[in-house]
């Protein structure tokens, strides 16, 4: 006769940073397109243009999405209803973008 088992708890949804402070990484400087390609932001470089759209008020040219400054904090807006919060922080690993 077969055991009963309790049925599993679903696993708790992921929580993503929802702002992006950015870095001055010499090899390899942060833009828009970069910063969308990383897993717990997009991992989609194509989707730049959200990031761009949601914080280019913070821009000095608002006009010019390249420049953008180490230093400046920019919001990660949902791409599909995940949840985000908090800043991103470097020491915690996050979970690809479902």
């Amino acid at each position: 006769m077969p055991r009963a088992t309790k049925p599993s708890k679903p696993a708790a949804a992921a929580v993503l940073p929802a702002f992006y402070t950015v870095r001055l990484i010499p090899e390899a400087r942060d833009c828009f397109w970069r910063i969308a390609e990383y897993p717990f932001v997009y991992g989609d470089p194509r989707k730049w243009k959200l990031l761009y759209e949601a914080n280019k008020g913070l821009l000095s040219d608002p006009a010019n999405p390249d420049l953008i400054e180490p230093g400046q904090v920019f919001e990660i807006p949902s791409l599909a209803g995940e949840k985000r919060e908090g800043a991103w922080d470097p020491a915690k690993k996050y979970p690809p973008l479902p």
